[in-house]
């Protein structure tokens, strides 16, 4: 059985985001791209991408922000900000080629994870006002992430 979407997160006005595969006649299964989506009072949106093929919604906070990641024109993976009415937006990384956003609170403030310079390391962050802070790792610790 293949999932066609899934939802990952709710706000208290019961708005639902989440991912559902596209239409793609050239596409093998398992090719198929999602996107991002807003579901609100029984109306699905398609939220987009960076330029890219796919993105996922993973959280909603009650000002109607979306946090996720999408792909970008090159096909990395960088987490993604949806504010109401608005395209995505980067949030890019921490020097690597890849990130993603877990979740937000009502101060706006996102965490996730992204690549750092070293091959191979994820480390948590908190991005707020625009940029990254570095949560590090535990002592002896490869990766970190925040959810």
């Amino acid at each position: 059985m293949q999932v066609t979407s899934g939802a990952t997160g709710v706000n208290d006005q019961g708005t639902v985001v989440g991912a559902s595969l596209v239409s793609c006649p050239t596409c093998t299964p398992k090719q198929t791209p999602s996107h991002a989506f807003r579901s609100q009072s029984g109306q699905l949106t398609d939220l987009g991408t960076l330029g890219g093929k796919s993105s996922a919604a993973k959280s909603i906070n009650n000002n109607g922000w979306i946090v996720g990641w999408a792909h970008t024109t090159v096909n990395a993976s960088h987490a993604a900000l949806w504010k109401p009415g608005s395209a995505a937006q980067d949030l890019g990384t921490m020097g690597g080629p890849t990130s993603i956003a877990w979740g937000i609170n009502k101060k706006n403030q996102i965490v996730g994870q992204s690549d750092v310079p070293s091959p191979g390391r994820f480390h948590a962050f908190l991005w707020q006002n625009g940029s990254f802070t570095d949560l590090g790792l535990l002592p002896g610790g490869d990766w970190s992430v925040a959810q």
